[in-house]
């Protein structure tokens, strides 16, 4: 936390009353001199009290409050150490119902159905007619994405004649579909297909693994698309993000392109972390509040998708966390420190901007910018002497 902030918090040690102007940068001053209080031990049966004081005047036709809202349930939780949906949100009881949600928002909010087709445009150039391409997906999902990738490369006539996709998921039935996608798409362009799946986490890749892995012949390409982001912070130099772009570069991809959510949310203190998660999840709810779609579709994703992922964030111990979001910043630092270099993206993509989106590029990446907020990052790297 800066010094800046620290003195935030230490002049604003009590939430604001009801009455009055409340909202905006008093409001997350608020919500983080609680988190501080949490941190810190403070007295369980206080902190509920403002919490449950800060939200009781909200207006939840509000979209600024339906976030307040959301934040201050998350921080109650941690508060009284109510226990939450520990692990990838994709594998637990209701994991159909979070599965559709995402689908909803694949479908119908730009910030992630973009996502795929500029990541795509990365991805393109570094497998288009190619004898053998061997393409890494990381958190694969029901292989959606490569699936486009496969058409845009037989649409432009340039489908490489053989292909082999390693896919690696936690979900076997979306390894199942993903198969299945892949494998009717690599039909439909005439392409020699073989599907490998791979059903675990990426830090979890055993010897084994990467020797299947280094034996694959072609021109190797890595994806991952909103994945990287789950792995969990331990206390090792270098730390699992680090090891893994070690390990990556010593596979020596023609490129690796990563998709992944712009907010600093891995490692910072809670405090810092609830300012953060305000100053995003507003862009992000403000994004899908002006959707054309139906009001309850809007509720759905912000409450019924965007909350858990805001509770997994600032509601269960540090250890129990699985939503850990970096910066772009962050990624890059990380990609240089493991020996790639960032390739300049086309200013082309820009060309894809429209009334919800606003997308930039500069030398080091592309940025996906809805409601003033930078939300999503893509990266295209490469090894330094690759």
């Amino acid at each position: 936390m800066s010094k800046a902030q620290a003195v935030t918090l230490r002049q604003n040690p009590v939430y604001p009353a009801p009455q009055g102007s409340w909202r905006g940068p008093s409001i997350k001053s608020s919500l983080q001199a609680i988190a501080g209080r949490i941190a810190k031990g403070g007295q369980r049966e206080g902190v509920v009290r403002m919490l449950d004081d800060l939200i009781r005047p909200l207006d939840m036709k509000r979209t600024e409050d339906q976030l307040v809202g959301a934040i201050a349930a998350a921080l109650r939780k941690r508060a009284v150490g109510a226990r939450t949906h520990v692990g990838n949100l994709y594998l637990r009881e209701d994991e159909l119902q979070h599965m559709s949600l995402y689908s909803l928002l694949r479908e119908h909010v730009p910030m992630i159905s973009m996502t795929h087709p500029l990541a795509n445009e990365l991805l393109l150039p570094q497998v288009s007619s190619q004898e053998q391409a061997v393409i890494f997906d990381i958190g694969i999902g029901n292989g959606e994405q490569l699936a486009d990738l496969i058409h845009l490369c037989g649409t432009r006539e340039a489908a490489p004649r053989r292909l082999v996709v390693v896919g690696l998921d936690l979900s076997a039935p979306s390894l199942a579909n993903a198969q299945r996608n892949l494998s009717a798409a690599a039909e439909r362009w005439g392409i020699d297909f073989r599907f490998i799946a791979l059903n675990k986490q990426v830090e979890a890749l055993t010897d084994e693994d990467w020797t299947l892995l280094d034996s694959l012949e072609g021109t190797r390409v890595v994806n991952a698309t909103f994945a990287l982001h789950h792995l969990r912070n331990d206390d090792a130099a270098p730390d699992v993000r680090d090891r893994l772009f070690q390990r990556l570069r010593r596979w020596r991809p023609r490129s690796l392109v990563i998709s992944e959510t712009d907010a600093e949310l891995n490692t910072v203190p809670l405090p810092e972390r609830t300012g953060n998660a305000y100053d995003y999840f507003l862009g992000v709810f403000q994004h899908i509040g002006a959707l054309d779609i139906p009001e309850g579709d809007r509720l759905l994703l912000k409450l019924g998708m965007i909350a858990r992922e805001i509770e997994d964030i600032l509601g269960p111990n540090e250890e129990e966390r699985c939503e850990r979001y970096e910066s772009a910043h962050h990624w890059r630092e990380r990609l240089e420190r493991a020996g790639f270099a960032l390739n300049p993206p086309p200013s082309s993509l820009t060309q894809a901007s429209n009334e919800a989106i606003t997308i930039t590029v500069d030398r080091s990446y592309v940025t996906l910018h809805g409601a003033g907020t930078s939300l999503v990052t893509i990266l295209c790297a490469r090894p330094v002497d690759g």
